[in-house]
């Protein structure tokens, strides 16, 4: 089942994490599954932990230990400008485990993701980008609840307005090339975790865990939303600047 596949995953997880001494949190889906219905949300479909940058040096020593148990592991560096971020999955049982890693900037903890354009909507999005949009569409877009802003949301993972649309960025999109997005959470939500019980287990949270999620989802979090998409994420944002910015990557498969 795969309740049992992604709870086998978890529980190896936090085994490696606690031996290595490394503070992580349930996160998004899988922090809302286990707030909200007391479990892991099957069309979740993958495990999503936070932590935060500076307990890096110790998660890239834990990952001989993650590849002794079976999983592969990915992960990243980005240099914005002169800014480093980085991000990492581990893979095993054909469940994805996410980790969000935040660096604390200012007020806020962000980090940072890469996504690749989908092949298939190339045309698509040489169309929107290169044409100016019929009235039906200009007229529809406005209306949050209509069925063409909802198709949008739902292939467009991050789809910029064209308003905001520098030059630099606007052709990895006509291309369909790789686009960047980040979280941006206030860091106060990380400084002190509170602590759940999933499973038998003990998981740290972000704290307070129900302003956290009403934060990302919205007040109307306690309810499941079947049309829910991650542009709906309240801690979402596409990386669009008005100056050109230079992005740099490295990245290493283990296992």
């Amino acid at each position: 089942m795969w309740e049992n596949r992604v709870l086998k995953n978890l529980i190896e997880v936090k085994k490696i994490f606690d031996t290595y001494n490394i503070r992580f949190w349930l996160d998004f889906g899988t922090l809302l599954g286990a707030i909200r219905e007391g479990k892991l949300v099957e069309h979740m479909q993958d495990i999503d932990l936070g932590m935060l940058d500076e307990d890096w040096e110790k998660f890239v020593h834990s990952l001989q230990e993650f590849n002794r148990s079976g999983f592969k592991s990915r992960v990243k560096k980005f240099k914005v400008n002169d800014v480093i971020f980085k991000t990492a999955k581990l893979y095993r049982f054909g469940v994805y485990v996410d980790l969000s890693i935040y660096k604390i900037l200012g007020n806020y903890a962000i980090d940072l993701h890469d996504r690749w354009g989908d092949m298939k909507l190339k045309f698509v999005r040489f169309l929107y980008y290169a044409l100016p949009p019929p009235k039906f569409i200009r007229k529809n877009v406005r209306n949050a609840n209509s069925p063409l802003t909802k198709l949008i949301k739902h292939h467009f993972d991050v789809l910029p307005p064209k308003s905001k649309m520098p030059n630099s960025y606007a052709v990895r999109w006509l291309l369909g090339w790789k686009s960047y997005y980040y979280n941006k959470v206030p860091k106060y939500y990380f400084e002190r975790l509170d602590r759940i019980k999933l499973y038998g287990m003990e998981f740290g949270v972000p704290s307070p865990v129900e302003d956290y999620l009403r934060y990302l989802y919205g007040k109307g979090w306690k309810v499941p939303q079947k049309d829910w998409h991650a542009m709906d994420d309240g801690s979402f944002y596409p990386l669009v600047t008005k100056n050109s910015i230079e992005i740099t990557e490295s990245f290493t498969v283990i296992g």
